[in-house]
């Protein structure tokens, strides 16, 4: 995903942050010219191996309004070792606004 304001621009990617299949959070980049980028960011900062996505990035003044999927409650203390994916707790959305 791309967002184009002014000259500036904001990208997202998502990167893995452990070996379950719905751990990976959200990386941003930015750049004032759309050639040369900077070192990635991530958007979540809550250290947690579970799902972070689905990000939507609008201008929104001279800044950029974001939102994503914030999974952090589905990763419940005591679940290491357990079989499979699961998915206990419940999902969340997050909103900032980036200057």
């Amino acid at each position: 995903m791309l967002a184009v304001n002014n000259n500036n621009y904001l990208a997202h990617y998502l990167a893995r942050s452990g070996t379950g299949t719905y751990a990976y959070d959200v990386a941003l980049v930015q750049s004032s010219d759309g050639k040369k980028w900077s070192k990635p960011f991530l958007l979540n900062t809550d250290n947690k191996e579970a799902e972070h996505g689905f990000v939507t990035i609008l201008p929104y003044g001279d800044n950029f309004f974001v939102t994503w999927l914030d999974g952090r409650n589905t990763v419940m203390e005591g679940m290491a070792g357990m079989e499979g994916d699961h998915h206990d707790g419940h999902h969340g959305a997050r909103v900032c606004v980036l200057l």
